[in-house]
């Protein structure tokens, strides 16, 4: 047998190395370095007759070890041994912490059966606490590791199942979340009420006992969840009152907000999606740095879920893990529509804000960002749905939920996301409270999300079918592609081209190493302006082609002129006009500007006309 003691004080350390002696594989637990250390040396901190031997042979053999890893003891172990102290507070009382964070660590890291033992001194009703706070890390790990619970108090089960039973299946069958909570905690409380009148009438409140009560909110929980399950499992009867296979109503609305460039209401049942994209250029693009590289995404989905959404009061920080993981599913499961940037140059970035939740938000973030992205003009391949499919198992007995609800997530077996387009799947999520799911349900739970997606898909379609126009207040973005050679010309020394032309029209412009420019500009007109103002300084001068050049300088000859940016051409005197001139300078000016001809580009020398335009 494999046993972890955690705690080597003198009731762990002496429990360890009897239990070794008897032959079995033992690994003692404790916070401290240097007491391990000395335990691995064969030194004991405490004294008893014949203990010091004890160690000494079995640690020959093999048989006890020592480590500050409690993982590792938990997971290398079959029977658990709690021994830490339990020391008297101010009050008198014993002071649990130390066995409560035990307790938590053991919820941890369990991943099989374990017999759990408490070794330490504690009072009536501490196994049940040492319980509960095992089971509340599994439950926060989404494991599916059963207690073999002691049988509730008779005192407690009576009372509940002859006053409250009737009633509990009444409250749980009321329509709407917030309503059946209601009626599901006011049941509670006016039960746990009477039950403290009837059983400790002159107690006061802050003296009922801990065990009694914990016992008394743990069954009323347990009864609540076998009704829900027992009247999907055996009556097809959800809690909502739908089959089933039945979606929640649904509703879809674009273009809610008048300035993004694209925006989305999603609803489905008590769950609401707002979506909201915004084009930028390649500048707005998020950096990825991970382990093995740093990259750049041009669409990228930001998931938000304020407390407000579930009726709480609370501040926004920082994403966590719920944000990250939904966001990252949304944006995986859209990915796959999104055009390349040779279709599509903008950088494209969707935040899905939750203003109501009763489960599967991330899946209606999938369909309100799908929604608008078309909006925004976005020209995406097809629409993208997402459905959440729940499962009540019990043997051989199942039940597969179409839309699950919060309660049916909370309470069920399975959590399965399935989203994608008419045409095929685009990303899956699954999350388990049980060991495993047949090939059966699979398929079943497939075959029923390839429905609803389906009824979904036509509400979204019914609701915008193909790309909108992009909206007057979108910037503007349009590729070309330069020269190789061209790109210094274009930026110039010390960038004095590129400057300028953003001084001149306020767009950014992007150049690649490969000569691709990409231009961003605040209207159709500043983008016209701002191409205008590239091609002169990559195009090449052209034989017979007419110009808008500015006069430079003025000699006795002619007039130079700059008819491209950085290219020059003489204007002779004789060409400046069909009659004759005397002097340049009674005709033309620097600074000036008009239109003139290519006549000749013999020996790399530009030759102007005026007078052949």
């Amino acid at each position: 047998m494999k046993i972890a003691v955690i705690g080597t004080g003198y009731v762990g350390l002496v429990q360890g190395v009897i239990m070794s002696e008897f032959g079995s594989e033992v690994i003692c637990v404790d916070k401290s370095d240097e007491k391990i250390e000395k335990l691995k040396k064969g030194e004991l901190p405490i004294y008893e007759p014949g203990l010091l031997e004890l160690l000494h042979k079995n640690q020959k053999a093999k048989r006890i070890s020592f480590t500050t890893d409690t993982e590792e003891a938990v997971k290398n172990s079959e029977v658990i041994f709690i021994a830490v102290g339990t020391p008297a507070s101010e009050d008198g009382s014993a002071d649990l912490s130390a066995l409560l964070n035990v307790a938590t660590e053991i919820g941890t890291y369990i991943d099989s059966y374990k017999v759990i033992v408490n070794k330490s001194t504690v009072p009536v009703g501490t196994g049940r606490k040492v319980i509960s706070v095992i089971e509340e890390q599994i439950k926060n790990r989404k494991e599916n590791i059963e207690f073999e619970k002691p049988e509730v108090l008779p005192l407690v089960k009576n009372f509940i199942d002859t006053n409250g039973y009737e009633r509990l299946q009444q409250a749980v069958l009321t329509t709407g979340k917030k309503n059946r909570e209601e009626a599901v905690d006011s049941l509670e409380e006016e039960l746990m009420e009477r039950f403290t009148q009837e059983n400790y009438p002159d107690v006061p409140e802050e003296e009922l006992p801990e065990d009694i009560i914990l016992e008394f909110k743990n069954y009323y929980h347990d009864l609540m969840k076998k009704l829900v399950r027992e009247a999907i499992l055996y009556h097809k009867h959800r809690v909502d009152g739908r089959t089933t296979t039945e979606i929640r109503p649904l509703d879809a609305q674009i273009n809610v907000l008048p300035i993004p460039h694209g925006s989305a209401l999603f609803t489905r049942g008590e769950t609401q999606s707002l979506a909201i994209t915004t084009l930028g250029t390649k500048e707005d693009e998020q950096l990825i740095d991970d382990l093995e590289k740093e990259y750049y995404k041009k669409f990228y989905l930001h998931y938000n879920f304020p407390p407000y959404s579930v009726g709480e009061v609370g501040r926004m920080g920082s994403p966590g893990r719920r944000e990250l993981g939904h966001g990252s599913l949304a944006e995986r499961a859209l990915s796959y529509v999104i055009p390349s940037e040779e279709e599509f140059p903008y950088t494209i970035r969707v935040v899905s804000e939750i203003t109501e939740s009763n489960g599967s938000s991330s899946q209606a973030s999938i369909c309100g960002g799908s929604l608008s992205l078309m909006s925004a003009g976005v020209p995406i391949k097809e629409h993208v749905a997402g459905i959440a499919m729940g499962l009540i198992k019990e043997e051989e007995e199942f039940t597969v939920l179409t839309d699950i609800m919060g309660l049916e997530d909370h309470l069920g077996d399975m959590d399965f996301k399935v989203a994608g387009t008419k045409s095929g799947i685009t990303a899956l999520q699954m999350d388990i409270k049980i060991t495993g799911i047949t090939e059966e349900i699979m398929r079943i739970a497939l075959n029923q999300a390839h429905e609803a997606r389906q009824q979904i898909l036509e509400l979204m379609n019914n609701t915008i079918s193909k790309p909108a126009e992009l909206k007057s207040n979108v910037p503007r973005i349009q590729q070309i592609t330069i020269p190789k050679d061209k790109i210094a010309v274009l930026i110039g020394p010390g960038g004095k081209n590129i400057k300028s032309i953003i001084d001149q029209t306020g767009a950014t412009v992007d150049i690649t190493d490969d000569g691709l420019v990409s231009v961003f500009a605040q209207d159709a007109e500043v983008l016209e302006k701002t191409l205008k103002l590239i091609d002169s300084f990559v195009r090449e001068v052209e034989y017979n082609e007419v110009y808008e050049g500015r006069v430079v300088s003025i000699m006795k000859f002619g007039a130079f002129m700059e008819i491209l940016p950085g290219k020059e051409g003489l204007l002779h005197i004789s060409e400046i006009s069909p009659e004759r001139v005397e002097k340049v300078e009674d005709v033309l000016s620097v600074g000036d500007v008009f239109k003139v001809r290519v006549i000749s580009m013999e020996g790399g020398k530009i030759s102007l006309s005026k007078k052949k335009v």
